[in-house]
C-alpha cells in the first residue's frame, strides 16, 4: 500500500493542486512544512514540475501536541520517513528537496523566494501562529499560503487554543477555506478556488515523467485519429512496434520507476477510478491527479473517448463513489464509450454482507463495517476512530440494486460473480467478511 493514512481526501489534493496552478505566474518555489508518508508532496510535486518542491519535517509526527498523539506512535511503531522516501522516488519526477528537521531550525535562514507555502504540521495555535509568521516574509507577491486541518483544528478547540483556525484568522486576513482547506494570497483578493480548478474534464493529466508524458499524447492523438478515420487497427500496430523497440533497451527497474510498466499501447480496455491500484493492460482514467499511472483525468460521467472505444470497462470499488443523480448518466456515459458486445465488470462494497456484520459484531467490528460501508478509507486492521478519514461513498448496493442501475443504463446478461471473483478488497478483508466486494458482469448489446 502507497499510504497507510488518508489524512488528506482526494477533493483536498485537488484544491491543492488548484492552488499550486494559481501561483504558476509567481516567482519562487513551493514549501511544504508537514509531509508525513507523501501523499499531498507527491500531488504537489507533480502539479509544480519542474519546479523544486522542498519538504521540511522531521517525521517525529505531532510532538507539540502531545506525547502520545496518534502521528507520535505511529513515527516510533513504522519508519514513515522511509515510506515518503519510496513513494516520492516511484510517484514523482524527482522534483522534491527534503529537508530532515524541524521547521524552526530551516525557516530563519531561509533565503529562496516562494510562489506557495503549504503547511501541514502541528495544529495547535501556538505553532501555527508562529509557522505563518516565518513563512511570510518569503513570499512573492500573489504567492499562496495554504494547508490544511483548518476545520478540524477550529477555533473552538480549547486543547488547541483555538488551533489552526485561529491562527489563519489572526494573521491572513481576507483568506478562504473549503472544509478542511485554507488558502490566502498576499497582496490580493483571495479569489474562490474550486477542485474543478484542478481537474478539466478534457485533457491528459499533467503526468509526473516526460516519457510516460511523451507516450501518453502519442497513444491519445493515436487513438482519436485512428478511430475517427476508421483506421485504428494500422496505428495500433506501428505505434506498439515503436513502443517495443524504445522500452526493450530499458531496465524493468527504470520501466517502473517511469511508471512505464503498466503500458500497452494497443489496449482498449478501460479502467475507471483506477486509483493507487492499476491493473496492468488498461487504459486507467481517474479524477484524482495523485492516481497512479494515470492516463486520462476525467470524471467516470465524462469520459474523452469516441462511442464504441472500448473493448471493456473496469471499474473497482469507484461507483460507490459517484453521487446518487449522477449514478445512471455514469452507467449510460460507461455503455457509450463501449463497444457493442464488450463487457463491463463492477465491483463495489458488499453492503449486505457488511451490514450483517455491523449487525452481529462487537462494538469493534461495528465501527470496521462503518468504515467500510462508507469510506472511511480505512484497513480491517484498523484500532483507533482517529484513523478513519471522511466518508467518500455516495451510494450502497446489494444485488438487486446493483442489476437495476446495470439494467437501467442498458446493459443486458447482467451476471453476479462475487463467488467466483475476488479483487485487492476481498483479499484484505476476507477474515471480517467472506466477500467484501459485490462483482457483477454484464455486456452491451449487439
Amino acid at each position: 500500500m502507497t499510504f497507510d493514512e488518508s489524512w488528506y481526501s482526494a477533493e483536498q489534493l485537488a484544491l491543492l493542486v488548484a492552488a499550486c496552478h494559481r501561483s504558476e505566474d509567481v516567482p519562487g518555489e513551493v514549501l511544504e512544512v508537514g509531509a508525513w508518508e507523501g501523499r499531498s508532496a507527491v500531488a504537489l510535486a507533480n502539479a509544480a514540475a519542474p519546479t523544486l518542491v522542498h519538504v521540511v519535517d522531521h517525521w517525529f509526527g505531532n510532538i507539540e501536541e502531545a506525547a502520545d498523539h496518534v502521528t507520535v506512535t505511529a513515527a516510533i511503531s513504522r519508519d514513515v520517513h522511509g515510506r515518503f522516501t519510496e513513494n516520492v522516488e516511484r510517484l514523482t519526477s524527482g522534483n522534491v528537496e527534503v529537508h530532515k528537521d524541524d521547521w524552526r531550525k530551516i525557516l530563519p535562514s531561509w533565503g529562496t523566494p516562494l510562489r506557495l507555502a503549504h503547511l501541514d504540521a502541528s495544529h495547535d495555535y501556538r505553532s501555527t501562529r508562529d509557522l505563518i509568521r516565518a513563512v511570510l516574509p518569503h513570499m512573492g507577491e500573489g504567492g499562496i499560503i495554504c494547508g490544511d486541518d483548518y476545520a478540524s483544528a477550529h477555533a473552538g478547540r480549547f486543547d488547541l487554543e483555538g488551533g489552526v483556525e485561529r491562527a489563519v484568522r489572526e494573521l491572513l486576513p481576507g483568506h478562504r477555506s473549503v472544509g478542511n482547506f485554507f488558502y490566502w494570497v498576499k497582496g490580493s483578493a483571495t479569489p474562490a478556488l474550486s477542485s474543478d480548478d484542478a481537474s478539466p474534464s478534457w485533457r491528459l493529466v499533467r503526468l509526473r515523467q516526460p516519457l510516460g508524458l511523451l507516450k501518453r499524447r502519442i497513444r491519445s492523438v493515436l487513438v482519436k485519429v485512428g478511430a475517427a478515420a476508421g483506421r485504428r487497427a494500422r496505428w495500433a500496430h506501428h505505434e506498439q512496434a515503436g513502443w517495443t523497440r524504445l522500452t526493450s533497451h530499458l531496465p524493468q527497474p527504470w520501466l517502473t520507476s517511469l511508471g512505464l510498466d503498466l503500458i500497452d499501447p494497443t489496449s482498449r480496455k478501460l479502467e475507471i477510478g483506477s486509483g493507487i491500484r492499476p491493473h496492468d493492460g488498461y487504459v486507467h482514467v481517474d479524477v484524482n491527479p495523485l492516481a497512479r499511472h494515470i492516463d486520462l483525468l476525467a470524471p467516470a460521467w465524462e469520459l474523452p473517448l469516441p462511442d464504441g472505444w472500448a473493448t471493456e470497462v473496469r471499474a473497482v470499488h469507484a461507483l460507490e463513489h459517484i453521487p446518487a443523480a449522477r449514478l445512471l448518466p455514469t452507467l449510460i456515459e460507461w455503455c457509450r464509450v463501449l463497444a457493442p458486445g464488450g463487457v463491463i465488470q463492477v465491483h463495489v462494497p458488499h453492503a449486505p454482507a457488511l451490514m450483517e456484520r455491523f449487525l452481529t459484531g462487537s462494538l469493534h467490528d461495528k465501527w470496521l463495517a462503518v468504515g467500510a460501508l462508507c469510506g472511511l478509507n480505512i484497513g480491517p486492521d484498523t484500532t483507533s476512530l482517529t484513523e478513519m478519514g471522511t466518508a467518500e461513498h455516495n451510494v450502497l448496493f446489494d444485488e438487486e440494486l446493483l442489476s437495476w442501475v446495470l439494467a437501467s443504463a442498458g446493459f443486458v446478461d447482467i451476471t453476479d460473480c462475487t463467488s467466483s471473483v475476488s479483487d485487492i478488497h476481498t483479499a484484505t478483508w476476507k477474515d471480517f467478511v467472506p466477500s467484501c466486494s459485490l462483482v457483477f458482469r454484464a455486456r452491451k448489446p449487439g
